[in-house]
């Protein structure tokens, strides 16, 4: 009778206690393909009289923090923003792209924002977006109060 209720009750803890697959036993993926980019490029405030050309010049780092070839398809900047140089080929794990892209900016008080968006093989963000802003104020602040 021992025998009979110990068998049961293995049956019925076992029957309810939920199985994970081999997919769920598996360690961590072994294919994670992980990018790292700014989410903003922070051109802070410029005086008027201070823009220059090199102004809309950026350049930031694309890095491949995972275990397999990063390969970007595609960088595209919007608002007239060009990108000047992307990776033509894939980007090995730890290693890491530098991208220029450049964008007029015209000597008068405004706001500056633009987004650069990347399209990849990422597994963590396959289409990561970057902000970039900043702002062109007046050289004299007295003039922004009229």
């Amino acid at each position: 009778m021992k025998a009979l209720i110990f068998t049961l009750m293995v049956v019925f803890t076992t029957s309810f206690v939920p199985k994970l697959d081999a997919q769920e036993q598996k360690k961590p993926n072994d294919k994670e393909i992980i990018i790292e980019v700014p989410d903003t490029i922070r051109l802070g405030a410029v005086k008027v009289s201070k823009v220059t050309d090199d102004l809309g010049k950026i350049e930031f780092k694309i890095k491949n923090s995972g275990k397999e070839a990063l390969i970007v398809e595609k960088v595209q900047g919007c608002c007239g923003t060009k990108i000047t140089e992307s990776p033509t080929e894939p980007i090995r794990p730890g290693k890491t792209f530098t991208v220029k892209a450049e964008f007029t900016v015209m000597p008068r008080v405004s706001k500056i924002g633009r987004v650069i968006s990347i399209t990849s093989n990422a597994t963590n963000n396959p289409k990561a977006i970057i902000q970039v802003v900043g702002e062109i104020i007046p050289d004299d602040p007295d003039l922004s109060a009229q």
